[in-house]
């Protein structure tokens, strides 16, 4: 048993029996321990895409970007911001690759291509309109302004078609000295079709002084690269005798090139010689 003083004002005045063992203190709660916070997960930052304007100056130039074929170059394509590497290739060249960066403020680019190669994309897509294939209306006013693109980038073929479109009529009015005037530039630079068309112009006196040693000058240039129409009309002159010496024997040799590639009026022409010689 324990004893435990009363006291009122300082002094004794009695005290009180507690029954059984000894005087047990409160217990102290724990030490709260401070939990660490958790870490959290940082979230993951999201990519950023962003819609990329491409502007290629060649017509149906199709695009490679990171190594892989995505379509066409002149159409917009969603990329991932950073660094890409570019490619584009047309139906004759691949003369294009670069890498770009792509960001918030830089979402267009530039694929200019050489004028070689944006020449013959504009013949191929005269083509088209002329002929009216791939899916493509035939129209000569069409045909005729990419022919006149590439044609001023100095592409013979194509100087060799608005001569073409100039003597018919074909999408601008018939004019035969702009009809000369392409065909002598595409000629002079080789082309056989070009010479061939400007010698008849010279034989015809289309757009020019009808001039036959001038037209003979002409049709051999193409005659020699071995173009049938103009070997047929050499033949010819040499079966008249204009511009050249009159030969039969030339005449044959001449008619028989291009009858042999299948040319029907040098084939009719060569029998007729056949006949009559």
């Amino acid at each position: 048993m324990i004893a435990v003083a009363l006291m009122v004002g300082g002094t004794a005045v009695g005290q009180i029996n507690i029954p059984g063992g000894s005087i047990q203190k409160p217990p102290v709660p724990a030490a709260k321990q401070r939990q660490k916070p958790k870490k959290q997960a940082r979230p993951k930052k999201q990519a950023k895409y962003y819609d990329v304007t491409f502007n290629c100056n060649a017509y149906d130039a199709d695009l490679y970007i990171d190594g892989d074929y995505v379509g066409d170059a002149n159409i917009i394509w969603t990329l991932k911001a950073g660094s890409h590497a570019v490619k584009v290739v047309t139906d004759y060249y691949n003369d294009y690759s670069t890498t770009i960066n792509v960001s918030s403020n830089k979402k267009s680019f530039d694929l200019t291509l050489s004028e070689k190669t944006d020449a013959e994309s504009q013949y191929m897509l005269a083509v088209n309109y002329y002929e009216g294939r791939s899916g493509f209306p035939q129209n000569y006013s069409e045909a005729v302004k990419r022919y006149l693109n590439a044609a001023n980038k100095g592409q013979a073929k194509s100087q060799n078609w608005i001569g073409y479109c100039y003597f018919y009529g074909k999408g601008v009015s018939q004019n035969y000295t702009e009809a000369v005037k392409w065909y002598r530039k595409a000629a002079e630079q080789g082309n056989a079709a070009a010479q061939s068309h400007l010698g008849y112009c010279y034989d015809e006196g289309k757009g020019v002084t009808q001039n036959y040693t001038e037209a003979v000058k002409w049709y051999r240039k193409a005659a020699e690269q071995g173009y049938a129409t103009a070997q047929n009309n050499l033949g010819y002159c040499y079966e008249a005798g204009n511009g050249v010496t009159q030969s039969y024997t030339e005449a044959v040799k001449w008619y028989r090139k291009a009858a042999e590639q299948g040319h029907a009026r040098a084939q009719c022409n060569l029998g007729y010689c056949q006949v009559t010689v």
